[in-house]
């Protein structure tokens, strides 16, 4: 028992020394520790116009080792039809709401089925650790793969719930007193294209194929323990945290192919495209291992057409400590 009880007290006091760097949105550099299992729920949401979009996620975290960490995720969302929209080439909206062009604008809003998305599977490895005085850098090394496969009808490709392929990249976290900076930046392919025979808008039946751009993510997050000013030796004490992160990407044009023969492309979502959000959010943790946490988006620099604007993220996040209690030894 008093073995339990010192490594549950290690992950405790790690957990509630750097409680600003576990970020909303993204993964920061630090691992989870080794045998701890965590799980962590994720709703999206957003208004088009009449219709609520929501995507949902589970997500099952644990520590293989000291510094491997992984992860499983699935997601299902309303956010696509079954099918493509018929003029997939000439289709836009602003991520407002408000059409660019009421000509070649489909109606928005359109309430869709919430449909099952797939499976991400993700892992992280800590390459560097640097410990100072209240302070410390980690960096950290990891990939994921999806083989989530929807009708998503724009190039800029998401790996949780509207696109497979896999990704990989790095990330840097610091961390200063209260103070906790991250960078995350990583190369992001696509391996799935969509594809499906049309039937019900055209005559004779055509097959349409839509492969999705490859991107590069780069994002900052910066987080601010507001409360306690300083820790004490009752870890149980609640934290509360602000933050602000940036969520950028670039990413190239979508190809798509009616019956093998490769088209042209005339709507700005299908093309390349960069975008900034800025995504502020607070965030509770009590006992050092159950977080709460909401945040917020709005464009920066140019938008995302894959959600309209602002989009809120709610999470809620457990991790459970499995340690086997050792039996006494015979006297």
């Amino acid at each position: 028992m008093r073995f339990y009880t010192l490594i549950l007290s290690f992950f405790l006091c790690s957990s509630a020394a750097t409680a600003q760097e576990l970020f909303p949105l993204t993964e920061p550099a630090s691992s989870i520790p080794k045998g701890v299992f965590g799980f962590r729920s994720i709703v999206q949401l957003y208004q088009e116009r009449t219709v609520t979009r929501e995507m949902l996620a589970e997500r099952i975290m644990y520590g293989v080792t000291s510094k491997l960490s992984v992860e499983v995720t699935v997601a299902g969302s309303n956010h696509h039809d079954t099918i493509l929209p018929n003029n997939l080439l000439t289709h836009t909206h602003a991520s407002n709401g408000a059409p660019i062009s009421s000509a070649t604008t489909p109606t928005r809003g359109i309430p869709y089925p919430f449909l099952f998305a797939g499976f991400n599977f993700y892992s992280k490895y800590r390459i560097l650790s640097l410990d100072g005085e209240k302070s410390h850098f980690r960096l950290a090394v990891f990939g994921d793969y999806s083989t989530v496969k929807t009708a998503h009808d724009e190039a800029e490709p998401g790996l949780m719930s509207d696109d497979g392929g896999w990704e990989a990249g790095l990330i840097a976290t610091k961390l200063i007193d209260r103070w906790a900076v991250s960078l995350t930046t990583g190369y992001i392919q696509p391996v799935f294209s969509f594809y499906e025979v049309q039937s019900q808008y055209v005559s004779p039946p055509q097959t349409t194929q839509i492969w999705y751009g490859r991107a590069v993510e780069y994002d900052l997050s910066i987080g601010y323990r507001i409360f306690p000013k300083k820790y004490t030796n009752d870890y149980s004490e609640a934290n509360f945290n602000a933050y602000v992160e940036f969520i950028g990407k670039t990413y190239d044009s979508a190809t798509v192919k009616y019956d093998g023969a490769i088209a042209a492309i005339k709507t700005g979502l299908l093309q390349r495209g960069t975008y900034i959000e800025m995504h502020p959010g607070i965030q509770w943790i009590v006992n050092s291992n159950t977080r709460f946490e909401i945040s917020v988006g709005y464009p920066v620099l140019n938008q995302s057409f894959v959600h309209f604007y602002p989009v809120y993220t709610v999470a809620f996040q457990r991790y459970f400590y499995f340690v086997k209690k050792q039996s006494p030894k015979p006297e």
